[in-house]
């Protein structure tokens, strides 16, 4: 690379401020700005982006507010050729920033079913390079091999991540790009009875936490099923599901609660909770029990910089740094019956519990740290320029 300040438009099209979202975050304030000059493109403003504010980076919007080109359909029956002029309108838009600001890399901070039509006006009518990350928030999300066609580099959150990536076929460029976990933000001042008491339990309750949104594959119903049990055998035990989602969600859990027996001692706010630090200070045992596995998956590793211990699944990037009874607790997240022993083992061994935690957080520091994917990040970009 010239040392010329390469600029890069981070692409964040999300309506949410999610885990995408905090590492786009991190990586826009960890870059070296001697190097690179962030500029983040937004389809239209939205609530969410004040977060940016702090970045003090250059913003930019494709229009006002929300536009019939931005790519959710509003007819049930769209005109025939509709989405051709909604990606060429929405690409000419971009491609005319891109080229007006001399933009080197356009940096997408997450792939998802309609990515083809944000950025292919971007590789056909610009010379900038695209950068895509995977963070394959649901498993059976794969991009067409047209639409990999369009990235000249795709960045997969974990080598699990990059797997499923590749399912289709090899069509890109693809490499790992581990996501970073907050180490600065992940701190409460409140001692753990502080905590629950906080969140409205007595200090004598012994809190497990299932923490995630609220959908079928992130497991709730089977850390219900388990509680069911353990509840049984350590009566002063109580449920807390922690995660926003739909209605048809919460009464799901609720019925599960309700048939286990335990419907009084199952905690389902229902929302998304702000404050997680919180939350992770008052639990006793964190239950991160995604069925297929995740990507990446924040949970385990935030709980432990709060000093919290956890259960995750036995499947996913979680195996990539996490090895079970050694800085962790991992079962089949499929198996009651396993789960039921592995929070009962975790209970009981409050002290090799505390060891795991202080064994994970050295990983933590070393190897996931923002300034560590600001590194790789900016590794991942100098490739860029060796590639072709």
């Amino acid at each position: 690379m010239s040392h010329r300040i390469k600029k890069i438009a981070f692409l964040d099209y999300s309506p949410v401020f999610a885990g995408a979202e905090r590492m786009l975050y991190n990586m826009i304030a960890h870059i070296d700005k001697l190097k690179y000059e962030p500029i983040i493109v937004f389809p239209y403003p939205m609530a969410h982006q004040k977060i940016y504010d702090s970045l003090k980076c250059e913003k930019i919007y494709l229009a006002d507010s929300l536009s019939w080109w931005m790519g959710s359909d509003r007819w049930e029956h769209p005109l025939r050729g509709t989405d051709f002029i909604k990606r060429t309108e929405l690409g000419r838009r971009l491609a005319n920033i891109v080229n007006a600001r001399d933009i080197d890399i356009v940096d997408v901070n997450l792939m998802r079913g309609d990515v083809k039509m944000w950025v292919w006006a971007t590789k056909k009518f610009t010379q900038a390079k695209i950068v895509g990350h995977y963070r394959s928030q649901e498993q059976g999300f794969v991009p067409s091999a047209h639409a990999q066609k369009l990235f000249d580099l795709v960045a997969c959150v974990s080598k699990f991540s990059l797997l499923c990536f590749q399912r289709k076929g090899l069509f890109t460029n693809s490499i790992v790009l581990y996501d970073s976990v907050d180490i600065d933000r992940m701190i409460c001042a409140l001692s753990k009875d502080e905590a629950k008491r906080k969140l409205g339990f007595n200090s004598d309750i012994i809190l497990l936490s299932s923490i995630g949104q609220l959908s079928v594959r992130k497991g709730h119903d089977n850390a219900i099923r388990a509680f069911g049990q353990i509840s049984r055998k350590y009566p002063k035990t109580r449920l807390l599901i922690a995660g926003g989602g739909s209605n048809d969600q919460i009464e799901l859990y609720k019925r599960i609660a309700t048939k286990e027996g335990v419907a009084e001692k199952v905690i389902i706010p229902g929302e998304q909770l702000t404050d997680i630090q919180t939350v992770y200070k008052a639990t006793d045992i964190t239950l991160s029990l995604s069925k297929d596995g995740e990507g990446f998956g924040l949970v385990p590793y935030e709980s432990v910089l709060i000093g919290t211990p956890f259960i995750g699944p036995n499947i996913g990037a979680i195996l990539e740094f996490v090895v079970d009874q050694k800085n962790g607790l991992l079962v089949n997240p499929n198996d009651i019956d396993a789960i039921v022993d592995k929070i009962s083992y975790a209970l009981e061994n409050g002290a090799m519990m505390l060891s795991m935690v202080e064994n994970l957080k050295q990983i933590i520091i070393t190897k996931l740290s923002p300034n560590i994917l600001a590194e790789n990040l900016e590794k991942a970009y100098e490739s860029l320029y060796k590639i072709n």
